[in-house]
């Protein structure tokens, strides 16, 4: 970011497209660099991916919205974010092998977050609802630098909320027996904007961006 912007400060205009796109094209080369170096390590941290007691992961693919749009500069933002889990694979016996992920949608609470397009951190509570019909509530937090994102969380009671368009609270609660209560949740994650050009210094920023990766749950044991 900071050689970009003295590349900027030599030109002394604004970047073309053309310019904007080799610039996150760069972001995105030294993410995968990044994720490549870090990817096994953090992954081993994945309790599902070292067969622990109750442990299972899940292929993740979804797309978070912003506001206001993540732009170069640090700023203060929330998100929603809906998602599917595929391809999942648990230790425990008659496990849901695919669900649905919610965060700040039908009245949930949104993530809030601070930071901008090359690095933010986040923090919220979703709801999984698994092919079986139960659920999984998970509070985590994420750290995210240029396209790579980690996420960290732990499986908790439940959450209560008042549904969009009712006034009547409504509580959903971890019930699914591969998932239980205190179990750690972790992910390894990439973000991926529709038009990156907007994250590049002088951008309009960006409203929403692909979130895809894998994610975990487990006890250590």
């Amino acid at each position: 970011m900071a050689s970009f912007l003295r590349f900027l400060a030599d030109r002394q205009s604004s970047p073309t497209n053309q310019e904007a796109r080799q610039y996150m094209t760069k972001r995105l080369v030294s993410a995968a660099l990044g994720l490549a170096a870090i990817g096994a390590a953090t992954f081993a941290l994945i309790p599902g991916a070292t067969a622990a007691t109750n442990g299972g992961t899940c292929t993740l693919s979804g797309n978070a919205n912003f506001s206001p749009n993540l732009t170069s500069n640090t700023a203060n933002f929330t998100y929603s974010f809906t998602g599917s889990l595929t391809n999942c694979q648990s230790s425990v016996s008659g496990a849901p092998s695919s669900g649905t992920i919610a965060v700040g949608t039908g009245g949930l609470p949104a993530g809030t977050g601070n930071g901008s397009c090359s690095s933010s951190t986040t923090s919220g509570t979703s709801v999984i609802t698994w092919a079986d019909g139960n659920n999984t509530v998970v509070s985590y937090t994420t750290s995210g630098v240029a396209a790579g994102v980690v996420l960290q969380g732990k499986v908790i009671q439940s959450i209560t909320y008042t549904p969009t368009g009712s006034s009547t609270p409504v509580t959903v609660t971890t019930n699914e027996p591969a998932t239980p209560v205190g179990d750690s949740a972790d992910g390894l994650l990439t973000f991926d904007p529709p038009n990156p050009t907007g994250c590049a210094p002088g951008g309009s920023g960006v409203s929403q961006a692909a979130i895809n990766g894998q994610i975990g749950t487990g006890s250590p044991s």
